[in-house]
């Protein structure tokens, strides 16, 4: 490690808890230098460096040197310690990566606290329950990455994992007795560890410098190889059935978007016309249509054909309700916990207060088949070409499986590989409210952030999510900004639908012009939700700008990123670049209006070192002076978009 670096000549250890033969045994010590050796009576744990140019490649094992198997409970292969005062913590900030879509990400000062949602009804949508969650001050737990930043030295560390097929992992933050733990975790859910067997652990990589933007690039392009992420997909634009009509959607109303499309292609130039969530009979009997609906799923898949449009559908294919037929004819399909109770994996007042939703034991041969037979037949027989696949969370939840050989991340990995294999080849699937890991190279897009809303936030999100997590429109934008290091990397990032109508909507103006942006600079597909017909000339113009906007982002872009992300919790700079363009969105968070100034130092830009740029929106322009951006003043949640060409190429 250089000299001078934020890891440098701190002290490194390891720990290692497991039981043998229900004796609890804690393996741990300090690690001198790189290779490292250790071991006791039962394990052997070893652990070796290989610097690359700017960066680090951590391998490590553990063996079971013993007769009898050994359940580790606790692997943390490699812990740094930091020296720290409590004056020095809010000099420190911390970037958190969220377990699954619809969790929160985003950076904190080591003064703050982990946010957790206040009704833990809610809970299975946000966290890895597989874990507690850390309630003091300056204990963080990231999913896969973390990175640690001195705001006074403008350096920051980054600490990722490089493999997610066989286990879920953290890299976390700890306050303990004046010294600041920086650790790496591999969730061994209660693995058993056979005699004389060994476990090579997910590499780690470990990156210091000041761009930290730069350096989750690069460990999100490595973990990509490393999961074998072939072409990924290009970029398609659509209509979903959601955000207007939510679960009240029916036939008449579906088809009445689907004509003012075939009408207005111009306005409405867009790929997929996706069916939400509302038609199915019950949550688990997919292939059914109800009674707002008087044809049969097949035959509205035709319908959108048709219309020369790639028809998608939505499904939950991990969890069930008791009035499905799957429940009522298989209720050993349902996943058990300790207690032999089936698993609760959602509360959705939608489709039902007192109602309950139960997670499939995906190891089960009986839901093999049945997911086999599901996906076989929506893109075979029925012809859907998109597959919107949500709540996935659910596959992976704790409980007692029919095979429990299998760590959490390795059911979900094989249920979306069989989902996969189940399917059409070229059928694009979107996976939503999915864990991240396993499902690289699995789908094609991911979401990966809350549902956006008609509103910018309210009680459920500022008040039950602490403002982080739950839907609103400004936590699905944070992880819109928070997460393009994934795009294009891992899959396309889908950043969720625009609402651009006035009825039913209370988003301001600038907020919609701000989501249009995010969504567009995010280079994921954009997606519309409204009710087609009633928009008005204004609003059409807009989806117009944002569908043009949105492609030439995705053409012109190899590069994504949020220069300011350990700075702000919203980055409030949102950067899409390639050879001949760069795209720059700078943005206000705040609740009141603010003479706003950017500093762009970190974006590499193209041309001269003074100019004026003018907003893609409303053409008023802006000064760039030696990489500061003089935006002038700023409404409420408002944004500016700048569009500056590479002159030379």
């Amino acid at each position: 490690m250089e000299k001078g670096s934020l890891l440098y000549n701190k002290r490194k250890s390891y720990l290692i808890r497991y039981h043998k033969n229900g004796r609890e045994i804690l393996f741990s010590g300090s690690i001198e230098d790189f290779p490292a050796h250790e071991e006791n009576r039962d394990l052997q744990f070893n652990l070796d460096i290989k610097d690359e140019q700017d960066y680090s490649i951590i391998k490590s094992s553990i063996t079971n040197s013993s007769s009898v198997e050994l359940k580790i409970d606790i692997l943390r292969p490699l812990i740094f310690s930091l020296d720290i005062s409590k004056r020095e913590l809010a000099s420190y900030r911390f970037f958190f990566n969220g377990f699954q879509s619809f969790s929160g990400t985003g950076s904190f000062s080591l003064n703050e606290r982990e946010k957790d949602t206040r009704l833990p009804a809610l809970r299975v949508l946000h966290n890895n329950t597989a874990l507690p969650k850390n309630k003091k001050r300056g204990w963080f737990t990231s999913d896969m990455v973390g990175v640690l930043y001195s705001l006074k030295k403008d350096h920051g560390a980054c600490i990722g994992f490089l493999d997610s097929t066989h286990f879920f992992t953290q890299v976390g933050t700890e306050i303990k007795d004046g010294r600041l733990i920086l650790y790496t975790q591999v969730q061994t859910d209660n693995i058993l560890l056979k005699p004389f067997s060994t476990i090579k652990l997910p590499p780690i990589y470990l990156s210091q410098g000041n761009d930290c933007s730069l350096m989750l690039e690069v460990w999100a392009d490595l973990l990509a190889r490393r999961m074998n992420v072939e072409n990924i997909t290009p970029k398609k634009d659509g209509w979903c059935s959601w955000y207007y009509y939510f679960a009240h959607i029916d036939e008449d109303e579906l088809i009445k978007n689907l004509e003012v499309i075939k009408v207005d292609k111009k306005t409405f130039n867009i790929d997929i016309f996706e069916l939400d969530d509302g038609y199915q009979e019950a949550i688990g009997d997919w292939t059914e249509t109800n009674n707002k609906f008087r044809s049969s799923l097949k035959d509205i898949s035709l319908k959108i054909k048709d219309a020369d449009l790639m028809p998608g559908v939505w499904t939950a294919p991990f969890m069930v309700r008791k009035n499905s037929s799957i429940f009522k004819k298989n209720p050993d399909w349902i996943l058990k916990d300790k207690y032999l109770r089936p698993v609760v994996s959602l509360w959705n007042p939608n489709w039902g207060i007192f109602g309950k939703t139960y997670a499939l034991d995906i190891t089960h041969t009986g839901v093999q088949e049945y997911i086999k037979d599901l996906f076989f037949t929506l893109t075979y027989e029925y012809g859907f070409e998109f597959l919107k696949i949500d709540f996935l969370y659910a596959g992976c939840l704790p409980g007692i499986r029919h095979d429990p050989s299998l760590t959490l991340a390795e059911v979900m990995r094989f249920g979306l590989a069989l989902i996969r294999k189940s399917c059409k080849p070229q059928t694009l699937i979107l996976g939503c409210g999915c864990p991240l890991g396993p499902a690289i190279g699995m789908v094609d897009t991911m979401r990966i952030g809350n549902d956006v809303t008609p509103y910018w936030s309210g009680f459920v999100s500022d008040f039950l999510g602490q403002g982080f997590e739950q839907l609103s429109t400004k936590n699905c934008i944070r992880n819109t900004l928070t997460r393009t290091l994934m795009q294009k990397k891992w899959w396309l990032n889908d950043p969720d639908c625009l609402i651009v109508r006035k009825v039913n909507n209370k988003l301001t103006y600038p907020e919609i012009i701000t989501l249009s942006t995010v969504i567009a600079l995010s280079g994921g597909p954009l997606m519309l939700s409204d009710n087609l017909g009633s928009l008005d000339d204004k609003q059409k113009e807009l989806i117009q700008k944002a569908l043009y906007l949105s492609r030439e982002v995705s053409e012109h872009s190899f590069r994504y990123y949020c220069p300011d992300i350990m700075i702000n919790q919203i980055p409030e700079i949102q950067v899409a670049q390639g050879n001949d363009k760069t795209f720059i969105g700078v943005y206000n968070f705040r609740g009141h209006a603010k003479h706003k100034v950017y500093d762009l130092r970190h974006v590499n830009l193209p041309g001269p070192k003074t100019r004026v740029v003018n907003d893609f929106w409303t053409g008023a322009p802006a000064s760039i002076e030696d990489g500061i951006l003089r935006a002038g003043i700023l409404e409420s949640h408002a944004c500016r978009l700048f569009i500056i060409e590479n002159t030379s190429v």
